[in-house]
């Protein structure tokens, strides 16, 4: 029989390994509290738009370079690619997605020249403001609708066309976060971070992967006691299985308990 103190030691490890395996995330969803059980665009790949009357030279491939970055998680199944033309008007792409009848549409990306009236921004916003991002659920609770909007008005800080070319595309990078569905995330190395100002590299934070994977996950193989096949509803950090870990190690942990008990010489008269 094993000791009380073996027990509390037994007990104090497996309660270590919940720790350890415990979820823990800073990243958020663009809605979290409005649409708790927000899900992703449906499928493995998603078709982007482009109306790029009013951006600068050189935009396409550096929509594509953001793209790329998101591409890289290989813990995500949804794939980023560059879509037919759109002509649509500004007004009419931001209605769709913001307005009060909002209506399903592939997602677009464009430039605006006239961003401050568009967005009706006072002037230090519009000098503040590079880009807008989101998406919207019409008719459930999938997205099917969403845009981007970079700032080309002449004149503004805000003008991308004024931006080094890694700094345009961070700014596509962090947008396209929002029209996938990610919030901002509370830390400061990530892309989706508020203030992107500080960043010098086209680069992902882990809980950037992670808030992408919790809504695109990749396949697994299983589900179950030692699977996590279905995806949470709601803001949060992927599936995790801290019984699988503790069942896996207790055994181990006990067999080395159990050698290092004491040895009881037997002395017979």
């Amino acid at each position: 029989m094993i000791s009380m103190k073996y027990f509390l030691r037994l007990s104090l490890i497996v309660f270590s390994i919940f720790l350890m395996s415990a979820p823990s995330q800073a990243f958020t969803l663009i809605c979290n509290s409005e649409c708790p059980n927000l899900q992703g665009w449906e499928g493995e790949e998603l078709e982007i738009q482009l109306n790029s009357s009013e951006c600068p030279e050189g935009i396409t491939q550096e929509i594509e370079d953001a793209f790329e970055v998101w591409n890289s998680i290989s813990t995500a199944k949804l794939k980023l690619k560059v879509g037919g033309a759109n002509n649509e008007s500004v007004s009419t792409i931001v209605n769709r997605v913001s307005g009060s009848s909002p209506s399903a549409h592939p997602p677009v990306i464009t430039c605006d020249a006239n961003f401050q009236t568009t967005f009706s921004l006072s002037s230090a916003e519009v000098d503040a403001i590079l880009g807008v991002g989101t998406a919207n659920t019409v008719g459930g609770e999938t997205l099917n609708t969403g845009y981007i909007v970079l700032n080309t008005q002449s004149g503004a800080g805000g003008d991308i066309s004024t931006k080094s070319e890694i700094q345009r595309k961070i700014v596509i990078a962090h947008e396209l976060g929002h029209m996938l569905g990610i919030g901002h995330s509370a830390e400061t190395s990530a892309l989706m971070f508020f203030n992107i100002g500080v960043k010098e590299n086209l680069n992902l934070h882990q809980d950037d992967a992670d808030a992408y994977s919790f809504l695109y996950p990749s396949d697994e193989p299983g589900e179950g006691f030692l699977g996590c096949g279905q995806v949470q509803s709601g803001g949060g950090s992927p599936p995790k299985t801290p019984l699988f870990w503790a069942f896996l190690f207790l055994p181990l942990l006990l067999w080395s308990q159990l050698k290092q008990r004491p040895q009881v010489a037997v002395v017979k008269a």
